[in-house]
């Protein structure tokens, strides 16, 4: 058989800090989950005329879970008194 003729090396590319990705997510605000599941449930909340029952339903949630995160939330000044 002929002989194999060696082939040049791929030598990776240097990576960036932020890399590819960058470009994209900086046309994105990024957002704390935290803020961003309170904002979710709050507006599930509001949907539902402030049921809890079915907006825990609905968000796959326990009321109680519901419950104690409205609790913290108003107590930090995050959400108004009527959630």
């Amino acid at each position: 058989p002929p002989a194999l003729e060696p082939t040049p090396a791929i030598e990776p590319e240097p990576f960036a800090a932020g890399g590819a990705a960058t470009a994209t997510a900086t046309a994105v605000a990024v957002r704390p989950l935290a803020e961003v599941e309170r904002e979710e449930i709050l507006s599930a909340l509001a949907h539902f005329d402030g049921n809890r029952t079915r907006t825990a339903e609905a968000l796959d949630i326990g009321l109680r879970t519901l419950g104690m995160k409205l609790k913290k939330w108003k107590a930090q000044g995050l959400c108004p008194d009527d959630a």
